[in-house]
């Protein structure tokens, strides 16, 4: 199964210096719910929920990213698009994390 990050964990947990961790190890509030999905696709303002796909190149042959590196660079693009007027929530796609 396939369960979509929410960028804005992603952001706080890049700016704490973190390191993106497999799916298991992630807390289920690093993840969108069920009934922020619901909500994004009922609420006629919202014109249902971006979802930002990617995948990259892993930095070892143990861990993507073992220094945060691409979590960072990948937390500031998705602050700038949640900066936007027109994106209020995101949900993101990432091979590992996802």
């Amino acid at each position: 199964a396939v369960a979509l990050l929410d960028a804005q964990r992603i952001i706080s947990h890049a700016e704490a210096s973190g390191v993106l961790t497999h799916r298991q190890s992630l807390p289920r509030e690093a993840f969108l719910s069920l009934a922020d999905l619901i909500f994004a696709m009922a609420d006629p303002a919202v014109f249902g929920l971006p979802v930002a796909v990617l995948s990259c190149p892993w930095l070892t042959t143990s861990h993507p990213d073992p220094r945060g590196a691409n979590l960072s660079r990948v937390a500031k693009a998705l602050k700038a698009l949640l900066g936007s007027s027109y994106i209020s929530r995101l949900g993101v796609f990432w091979d590992f994390g996802s």
